[in-house]
């Protein structure tokens, strides 16, 4: 099994008048999120960002400004989770980009 990186990026997609785009969670219907997912081996967090947009959206973030938040999370990996990391990770360090979409 190859393991996710505990390092991965939340983007916050939003209009001009401030709707945000939430997805719910398939494998846990009532979850809610943004758009989210762990950085591959050789990925900027920017590459990391647009791959996630465009896998969960279809969305081209280069059709559009991808801005990079300068925030991040650091955060306990859910139980439920863990078992896609190696045995000894137990946190995840998120960065937040923010997209900005017409409506």
């Amino acid at each position: 099994m190859v393991f996710k990186i505990p390092i991965s990026v939340l983007v916050v997609i939003y209009t001009p008048d401030k709707q945000v785009l939430m997805l719910e969670r398939a494998d846990h219907p009532g979850w809610w999120q943004s758009v989210t997912g762990s950085q591959n081996g050789g990925e900027s967090l920017a590459e990391t960002a647009a791959r996630e947009v465009r896998e969960e959206t279809g969305l081209d973030v280069h059709a559009f400004r991808l801005e990079d938040w300068g925030y991040s999370n650091r955060y306990e990996i859910y139980a439920c989770y863990r078992h896609r990391y190696p045995s000894d990770v137990s946190h995840n360090t998120e960065h937040v980009y923010g997209l900005e979409v017409p409506q």
